[in-house]
Order: structure tokens, then sequence, then C-alpha cells
């Protein structure tokens, strides 16, 4: 392995890990800002008192004047020299890690809606040629495969009473026992939050009127007011042949889902 190929190799880990690195950068420089400034204070505080202070005759010591503030910064200004070099290092390395992070995240989201859009281009080539009702016949089964999938770790598998059955959020990959009721009120109190409150709402937003609970990424997943959101609903069969009821969101949640004020 030459030096090329190893410049290669560590310019592709740092480009990578550039968040990473940098936040470390960061805390260390935070520390070590810390440590230096206390070592220079330390020491400036030793010299403006040897400057102020000196021995007589009898060997007292005695204050024959007393330093203005000026005086004691152009004094000790040296001392501080490297915590204010390290300090300074430290917010570039904050700042550049944000940069870095919010370039990120905006190509993320560019190429969400990218393939976004390819998706919904695909679905709509599907219903041109095979129509709605074999269209529907697909999503049905990736909903079935979907819910098998989730289900297949589990023993038991109960209905409740009071209008609850059995729900299977694809989104999340989660299951849960909700009314179908429950369900679309849900949903039609998120849309309005959409259109007539607020103009976006969460994923989370939607969990918290369900009995699933918010997930780390339902907070940055949302919808806007010029796409508010849907469900799609398709009847799956139980292991042991009793209907239940998944759902997917139409259309997906996306990043940046806040309106721009």
């Amino acid at each position: 392995m030459n030096l090329s190929d190893i410049y290669q190799r560590f310019s592709r880990f740092t480009q990578n890990n550039a968040p990473a690195l940098l936040t470390t950068v960061g805390v260390v420089g935070t520390i070590t800002t810390a440590y230096l400034t206390g070592v220079a204070s330390f020491h400036a505080a030793r010299i403006i008192d040897e400057e102020q202070f000196q021995i007589d005759h009898d060997g007292a010591r005695v204050r024959p004047y007393t330093l203005t503030l000026k005086d004691k910064a152009i004094l000790v200004w040296p001392e501080f020299i490297p915590a204010v070099g390290t300090a300074c290092l430290t917010v570039g390395a904050i700042i550049a890690a944000n940069r870095v992070s919010s370039r990120r995240a905006a190509a993320l989201a560019s190429a969400y809606s990218l393939s976004e859009r390819a998706l919904e281009q695909y679905k709509q080539k599907v219903v041109q040629h095979m129509g709605e009702k074999k269209e529907r016949v697909i999503r049905d089964e990736i909903a079935q495969d979907n819910f098998d999938a989730c289900m297949s770790d589990k023993n038991e598998i109960i209905i409740a009473g009071d209008g609850e059955v059995l729900m299977h959020d694809a989104y999340s990959d989660r299951y849960f026992k909700f009314t179908v009721e429950g369900l679309k009120k849900a949903v039609n109190d998120t849309v309005y939050q959409i259109l007539k409150v607020d103009g976006f709402a969460s994923v989370n937003d939607f969990y918290a009127r369900t009995p699933l609970a918010g997930t780390q990424a339902g907070d940055f997943m949302g919808w806007k007011d010029d796409r508010p959101m849907d469900i799609q609903i398709t009847t799956v069969m139980t292991p042991d042949q009793r209907p239940a009821v998944s759902f997917t969101f139409h259309p997906f949640p996306g990043p940046k889902y806040h309106r721009e004020h």
C-alpha cells in the first residue's frame, strides 16, 4: 500500500465520519479550553500579584501602587492565547459539524422526495396497465405478507371485544388493538390539525391519537397542508384465520414538513 492509497482511504474516512469527528473535536476542545483557561487564570493571578506587591527592606510585602484593569490586561494577555486559540478551534468545529449535518439532511430530504415521486409514478403505471382491481390485489398481498412477518413470532393473537380489532401499522411495523372508528377519528383529527390548526402534523401527532407510542423518528417526519395525510386500509387474516386490519400512510410522511413562517 503506497502513500496515495493511504491518503485516499484517510480522506474517505474523514468525509464519511465528518460530523462525528468534528463533534469529538468540539467536545475535547471545550474541555481543553476550560483547563487552559484555569491554568492561565492561575498564572495571571500570580503575575499580577508579583507585579503589585514588592518586598521591602524588612522582608514585608508592600503595595506601592495599584494596577488598573488595562495594566493587568496588558500584563497577562499572553497567558490566555492558548485558551483563546483552543476556543476558536472548538467553535469552528461545532459550526462545521452543524453545516455538514445540515447539508446531509438536505441531501437526504431531496433523495426522499425523488424516491417518493418515482414510487408514485410506478404505482400510477401499475394502475394504468393492470387496472385498479389488480393493483389492489397486489397491495393486499403485500400487506398480508408484511402482517405475517410481523406476527410470525407471536404465540397468541387476540381480537378484543367492544369493536376492537387487531391492527397493523405498516409504516412502523407494529400491531395493536383499536377500533376502526377510533382509527378513522385519529386520521380525521390529524387532518384537521394540518388543514385548520397548525398547517402541519408529525407522525407522532397521529400516534398520540392511537394506542401506539411515538417513535424516535416520528417527530421528524410528517405532512404539510399541501399534502395532508390519509391512510390506505387493507383487510388481512391472522394465522388462525381471523380478520385484522393493516394500514399504511398515503402519502408517506416526509422530512422538513413544518410550515415555514
